[in-house]
């Protein structure tokens, strides 16, 4: 089935993963094996934007156990 990972921003008490999505579209984790994946930002600044005590999670969706060895790199920068 379909596998999809997803970069969230999670504000408060959210539930890690629970939050708003970073990405347009999420990763496609049954994508052929040892292939690098860069995601698409969202394009609205307000998204994007981490105020102190928000947090990244990642979002698996289905078969996770199909995906061993994922790494996911977040690059940031101070506005």
């Amino acid at each position: 089935g379909t596998s999809t990972l997803q970069v969230t921003k999670d504000t408060s008490t959210n539930a890690p993963g629970a939050g708003t999505d970073l990405l347009t579209a999420a990763f496609n984790l049954n994508a052929t094996a040892n292939t690098v994946q860069s995601g698409a930002l969202s394009t609205t600044v307000a998204t994007v934007t981490l105020a102190a005590g928000d947090r990244l999670s990642v979002d698996f969706a289905d078969a996770i156990q199909a995906s061993v060895g994922v790494v996911v790199t977040a690059c940031m920068s101070p506005v």
